[in-house]
């Protein structure tokens, strides 16, 4: 590993380009040799043939845990996204320039992100960390005592971002996204379960429902910011399926404070610290956050069954108070059925006669002295 350059600074923020991510800073199943087989490919056809970060046995366990199956769920959802968007853009790049707008550079994105930290009050908090061979977009690392001594304190994190062409949100629209839904890292640290999670009956991190959690969000708060809202590339995760059927029943600031999940809300609800955790500014007004999630399941045609349920609640409601108010101003109408008829007028056939003219008859009249 070799600094490229000097470091930047932009406030307290530290800013650094590396040529390679060190051996420690990859996941577990991680590829460490992708630029070689990506090249192995594009030359001469050659299916890749990665090495792992970690040891075959290790691998092999991995791929037996529940996080690594293969889920079918919500295929159909997921497939008629992708169709709808094949249909309207036709391929990826029209897709994502319709998204997240025109390419900008690294130090354009180190000045963005570093201008998010600082008015979210997190600068100096965490490392901009640039490379190009990360193998993913980023993602946020920490590093620091082990959990079960509960010093989240003295934790450092490091913001990964990949400095090359291939990140697709290396966008005007799109860098700050990769932001947004890291802060629930940093809010768990504050947490009285950060060292202890079996002791409130909360699941690990790395169980596949806080992890079908963690993705989700991202996915949905990274297209919040989208000028195209289709789940074109999560549609291929779908994770955030989860997040946008069950917007209306989610306390999303409760479920920011921590690395939880959805069913685990109601057991943190009273013991979580909400003093001082860190929201981006878009979950500040949930009800405008969760107005603009309805649009995005909208588009995507993800129905709510909750928001059916309370349609058909308020629906039952209002008619119910319809009811009410019709039997409290309703007059008592009498039954006319067995009214008498009243008597008709009898007419008579009467012709009125003129002033002193005495008719006795059509043919003659005879006119008085």
């Amino acid at each position: 590993m070799r600094p490229v350059g000097n470091r930047d600074t932009a406030g307290v923020t530290e800013v650094r380009t590396l040529e390679t991510v060190p051996i420690r800073s990859r996941p577990l199943l991680a590829p460490i040799n992708t630029e070689e087989q990506k090249q192995r490919f594009l030359h001469h056809g050659h299916l890749p043939k990665f090495n792992l970060r970690g040891s075959e046995e290790r691998v092999q366990g991995a791929m037996r845990t529940k996080v690594a199956q293969i889920k079918f769920d919500h295929f159909p959802e997921a497939k008629k996204i992708l169709e709808t968007v094949r249909e309207k853009f036709g391929d990826e790049d029209r897709l994502v320039e319709a998204a997240f707008g025109p390419l900008i550079d690294q130090t354009e994105a180190t000045h963005m992100v570093s201008q998010y930290l600082v008015e979210h009050g997190v600068d100096g908090m965490l490392k901009i960390l640039w490379s190009g061979d990360l193998n993913c977009s980023g993602r946020m690392q920490w590093r620091g005592p082990a959990q079960k001594y509960n010093r989240p304190e003295l934790r450092r994190y490091s913001l990964w971002l990949q400095n090359t062409a291939e990140n697709m949100y290396l966008r005007q629209h799109g860098i700050k996204c990769l932001v947004d839904h890291e802060f629930r890292m940093l809010n768990d640290g504050f947490q009285p379960w950060y060292s202890n999670r079996d002791g409130f009956g909360l699941r690990s991190c790395r169980s596949w429902e806080a992890i079908a959690i963690e993705e989700g969000l991202a996915t949905v708060n990274t297209m919040l910011q989208a000028k195209v809202k289709y789940l074109w590339v999560p549609a291929l995760l779908y994770c955030a399926v989860e997040i946008l059927r069950n917007l209306e029943v989610i306390d999303f600031h409760l479920l920011y404070s921590g690395k939880v999940c959805i069913d685990e809300l109601p057991r943190i609800r009273r013991l979580a610290r909400r003093d001082c955790i860190k929201l981006p500014h878009f979950l500040l007004d949930q009800e405008a956050y969760r107005k603009k999630l309805r649009q995005m399941a909208a588009v995507n045609n993800i129905a709510s069954p909750h928001r059916r349920n309370e349609t058909k609640k308020a629906s039952a409601v209002s008619k119910q108070r319809a009811g009410n108010m019709s039997r409290k101003f309703s007059l008592s109408v009498p039954n006319l059925k067995n009214v008498p008829e009243p008597p008709k007028k009898i007419l008579l056939n009467r012709r009125k006669a003129a002033p002193n003219v005495l008719t006795y008859s059509r043919k003659y009249q005879y006119v008085s002295g």
